[in-house]
């Protein structure tokens, strides 16, 4: 098990994620070898070499997969549920916000910094669906 936090773990995937989208990016990592950098580096890399990309990959990043489990924060004008990613194989989740009308900005909320580790456990369960079609 690795020794980072949850959020240092975010960081470097989205940091691994940027790498991939723009090589150029990589000069810039190479300065990097902290895990306590992780989060200042992706601030440099979304104010001063490339925002779009970083966007893209935060708002990719925040979606994650959808869980069972409780979200450790609340709001009176948004619905939260708890999303996850596994980055390194550790599992790292999060509350995500969303809805809030037609005004509404859920990606503006930290979500990174109520991540948190936790377990998933994987079961394939097969299910059996029944599709009907009318004869006549």
């Amino acid at each position: 098990m690795s020794n980072l936090t949850a959020q240092e773990l975010i960081y470097k995937q989205m940091i691994s994620d940027a790498i991939d989208s723009d090589t150029s990016i990589k000069e810039y990592i190479s300065q990097c070898d902290e895990p306590e950098q992780y989060e200042d580096l992706w601030g440099h890399l979304k104010s001063n070499i490339n925002s779009d990309i970083c966007d893209c990959i935060e708002y990719e990043m925040r979606e994650g997969l959808e869980t069972n489990l409780t979200s450790k924060t609340s709001s009176r004008h948004y619905e939260i549920d708890v999303h996850a990613m596994q980055v390194d194989g550790i599992w790292v989740a999060w509350d995500y916000y969303y809805g809030g009308g037609k005004h509404g900005e859920p990606e503006a909320f930290d979500w990174i910094s109520n991540a948190r580790i936790v377990e998933c456990e994987e079961k394939v369960v097969t299910k059996v669906e029944y599709n009907f079609k009318e004869l006549t």
